[in-house]
């Protein structure tokens, strides 16, 4: 991706030769270092650019920032092509590499190497490293209105809400941008410098036209151009500019404009551009179509071999024109006259002329591999065909590098019947649609495509489209569960792609995985990962490879078969490792893995650390589709480790990282867990009373009828629990399933329903069939977090001698550590029964307790009975004493 950037947009613009000092608008911008933004809105030509670049210039040259004395200054000059978030922030990242930001440097070779980075990690990860820099980091964004992006916004404004103080955002736009201001307004986290702050005051207008441009204009003369441009910085530049031509009447022309900014600047124009030879004129009016200069390239557009030294006398007239480098290599027109020169050479040219000057700028371009300009003037040249295979030869390397959005504009500005006539660039932009998320317009896409290659056979000859075309549409079925089409789609796929088409091959069975793990078919999942990863090895392609082995040890770790998954993990990581290089990012998934198997086993601080290692190589690739797994299993890990908040901040954060519906069933699984885990019923119903998909997957709705009956147990419904169980053991213990965590689960929760229905020998069979699945591999968090009340049934099925030993001891020795024992009790109280405990003591009924809890009667009863059983009391006046004796109540 770096190799696609435009450097000169990195530079501050350099100084200007007639700069008039702005002390007090300096002021404001130091002030507002103290804060998170500062924006700088204004219409065009009021000197925004040039206030902050004169700024940061001075500051860097004195050191004086009173903020911090180690600031350091990374410049962006957006333009349209910025609207893709991935060339967006490879800007921001480059920006911030070129002035020695450590982390930004490896986030930004990471973006370049992985396909499809997940942005909001990304932007995590600089924030987590940002966090840790000595000093300030003001980061400037100029023409920040030219992005109209909604997902860029919503990044920028994520950036903005979670901003550490070593980072200040510079906002530089000529309209504000789609942010709740208001907010850091009132809470003063933002400086804000207005059109009406950027006016020139007449006494800054005369600073520039005499002491400045010496033009020795009468009091009179500059108050008129003073009241005329209305202290417009742009508009009395030009007018300098041309008062300084010797043959201007300067009193008829100061008192011959007037008007809005747009018809001065016109005028001036043309009282600018008629006093300049024609040569210069047509020059100017030439190479109005491109949006940065340089020699070779206007000579190549304009056939005048003078242009360099015709830049030169430009730019030493002060015509507007914009040095991009220190060598004064390439330059820019300023904005508005840009606007107004190609509206004059719209006037003055035919369509066919200016179209010819476009092609020629696509051709220099190209010829220098400057991809992005090339194909912004073939667009524009009228020669369609020549832009489409411009397009169509760099479409894939755009798409691996995520730039998919920039990839959908230059189709989109294909006429349909020439991008008829390219298969290939048609499955390009659909397998671009179905990154993006639109998987809808994406089949609509391909089956226009199959149509086409039915009715005319000989649009391709390369059967290997048809192959491609297939194992889209297969991806698209899977999505829709849809495993008979699934299938198909991979048959015509493998019949017609290459024997060596590893990659393609690999896409089509992970399709074929998809589908059967959606559908409940994990051991299908299983053997097509596995054939995944073969051909991922054939062709040299870790990151696949891993992704197969990825999907075999989230398959195992629902099979309960914890040492296959941690197998899987662990080659993960060993792919990820070279002999001389660092890990690569993706051994983040085995970390991410490896960390959820060891919270299951209680292995905490080993988990700790994986998981802490896994984000962290992660987010330096950009690699975002495990978060939602790893913050869910750091929600269980402070759970367990006695850290709530710890393990609700890991709550809120997994929310920025389940966008899918089927994500929010998975969330709302270990929000309930939580929140039951702290006693809290109304968060935990919250959580499942929320909007959730009405059509989902066999596995999706396991995992949301196993967190039903976890409601119901918290709430007494013991039927209810036991008919959730039967169901969901029904879908999980198929033999192609074999999802032995979920019967585990259900298992549990069943035996303290039938506990709570006084049905003790059901509860214990239960307990015993769910002892006997989670031993051998050592399982044990998932019996923990259910608390006393299951050490209770424990304790039985061992004293009837069904325990499983000796992994029963060690699940009983590991209770009382995990909630904290009470001194003189066998059995601790739980929070909850601590909770019963002070409203019984202050003589409330159970029914009061009930409604006072927002719990049922018989949950209750339930509690007031394991109190008893617990204190070793019969009734509510002994617990009450026996409360008081052990100095649970003052």
């Amino acid at each position: 991706m770096t190799g696609n950037l435009l450097h000169t947009k990195l530079y501050l613009p350099l100084p200007r030769p007639s700069l008039v000092p702005r002390p007090p608008l300096c002021a404001k911008l130091d002030a507002g270092l103290n804060g998170r933004l500062t924006l700088v809105s204004a219409p065009a030509g009021f000197g925004k650019s040039t206030l902050v670049a004169e700024w940061i210039r001075a500051r860097r040259e004195s050191g004086d920032v009173p903020a911090s004395a180690n600031t350091t200054f990374c410049w962006v000059s957006l333009d349209e092509t910025d609207n893709d978030a991935v060339q967006f922030w490879s800007y921001v990242l480059s920006a911030m590499a070129g002035e020695e930001v450590t982390a930004a440097q490896q986030l930004l070779v990471s973006l370049s190497e992985q396909p499809m980075p997940a942005l909001t990690a990304v932007i995590a990860q600089l924030l987590n490293s940002v966090a840790a820099y000595e000093g300030k980091i003001v980061l400037v964004l100029d023409d920040y209105h030219v992005i109209n992006d909604s997902a860029i916004h919503d990044q920028v404004n994520l950036l903005l809400d979670r901003l550490p103080p070593q980072l200040h955002l510079m906002l530089l736009t000529r309209a504000d941008p789609p942010f709740p201001l208001p907010r850091w307004r009132a809470r003063r986290e933002m400086v804000e410098i207005r059109q009406a702050d950027l006016r020139f005051s007449q006494p800054d207008t005369n600073r520039l036209l005499n002491d400045l441009l010496a033009l020795d204009l009468s009091a009179e003369d500059v108050a008129a151009l003073d009241r005329r441009t209305e202290g417009w910085v742009a508009g009395l530049q030009m007018a300098a500019l041309a008062l300084q031509q010797p043959q201007v009447d300067r009193r008829t022309f100061i008192q011959s404009f007037a008007g809005s900014h747009h018809y001065i600047m016109a005028y001036l124009v043309e009282e600018v551009l008629k006093h300049q030879p024609a040569e210069v004129q047509q020059f100017l009016q030439q190479t109005a179509v491109l949006r940065r200069l340089c020699a070779p390239l206007c000579t190549a557009v304009t056939g005048n071999a003078q242009s360099n030294a015709l830049l030169t006398e430009l730019y030493r007239q002060n015509l507007f024109l914009i040095p991009l480098d220190d060598a004064h290599f390439w330059y820019r027109t300023h904005h508005l006259f840009a606007d107004l020169l190609a509206t004059r050479l719209a006037q003055h040219s035919s369509g066919s002329d200016i179209q010819a000057l476009h092609r020629r700028a696509a051709g220099w371009y190209e010829a220098n591999d400057y991809l992005e300009e090339a194909i912004y003037h073939a667009l524009r040249s009228g020669d369609m065909p020549w832009a489409a295979q411009l397009v169509e030869g760099h479409a894939r390397p755009v798409m691996q590098q995520g730039r998919l959005n920039t990839l959908l504009r230059w189709i989109d500005s294909l006429p349909p019947d020439v991008l008829a006539l390219r298969p290939r660039l048609r499955l390009d932009q659909a397998w671009s649609l179905f990154l993006s998320g639109n998987a809808m317009l994406t089949k609509e896409i391909l089956l226009d495509t199959r149509r086409s290659l039915d009715d005319d056979p000989d649009l391709v000859k390369d059967d290997a489209i048809r192959g491609e075309l297939a194992t889209m549409l297969a991806n698209c079925a899977s999505l829709e569960e849809d495993v008979e089409s699934v299938m198909a789609e991979v048959e015509k796929a493998l019949a017609h792609l290459p024997a060596d088409d590893y990659v393609f091959r690999a896409r089509a069975l992970n399709a074929a995985g998809a589908a059967h793990g959606l559908a409940g078919d994990t051991e299908a999942l299983v053997k097509a990962s596995q054939e995944v990863q073969e051909l991922a090895v054939q062709a040299d392609n870790r990151f696949l490879a891993a992704h197969a082995l990825s999907m075999i040890a989230e398959a195992r770790l629902h099979q309960g078969r914890l040492r296959e998954s941690e197998a899987a993990c662990r080659r993960i990581v060993e792919l990820a490792t070279g002999p001389e290089t660092a890990e690569s990012p993706f051994a983040g998934m085995g970390y991410i893995g490896l960390a959820a198997i060891r919270v299951e086993r209680c292995e905490l601080q080993e988990a700790s650390q994986d998981l802490v290692r896994g984000l962290a190589i992660s987010g330096q690739g950009g690699i975002g589709y495990k978060y939602l797994d790893a913050y869910c299993t750091m929600i269980r890990l402070h759970q367990a480790a006695g850290d709530v908040s710890g393990a609700a901040a890991a709550l809120e954060q997994a929310e920025a990282f389940a966008p899918l519906p089927w994500h929010q069933v998975q969330l709302a699984a270990y929000a309930v867990r939580f929140w039951l885990g702290e006693g809290d019923l109304a968060m935990a119903r919250h959580w499942l009373e929320r909007p959730l998909p009405v059509q989902m997957p066999v596995v999706v709705r396991e995992v949301l009828d196993a967190t039903r009956a976890r409601m119901a147990l918290a709430d007494g419904n013991w039927l209810q629990v036991l008919a959730l169980h039967e169901v969901v053991v029904a879908s999980a213990a198929r033999p192609s399933a074999s999802r032995q965590t979920r019967i585990v689960e259900l298992s549990l929760l069943k035996a303290l329903a039938a506990e709570g229905l006084g049905e003790r020998q059901t509860a214990l069979a239960s307990l015993h069939s769910a002892v006997e699945l989670a031993a051998p591999e050592g399982a044990m968090l998932s019996f923990l977090e259910l608390g006393p009340d299951l050490a209770v049934l424990l304790r039985a099925l061992r004293e009837e001698g069904l325990a499983v030993q000796p992994f029963t001891d060690q699940l009983l020795a590991r209770f009382p550590a995990r909630i904290g024992a009470q001194t003189g009790l066998v059995e601790p109280l739980s929070e909850r029964e601590l909770e019963v405990l002070r409203l019984i003591a202050r003589g409330k009924s159970n029914k009061e307790i009930a409604g006072a809890l927002m719990v049922t009667l018989n949950t209750v009863k339930k509690h007031s009975s394991h109190i008893y059983e617990k204190l070793g009391v019969h009734g509510r006046t002994q617990a009450i004493a026996r409360a008081r004796e052990l100095g649970f109540l003052q």
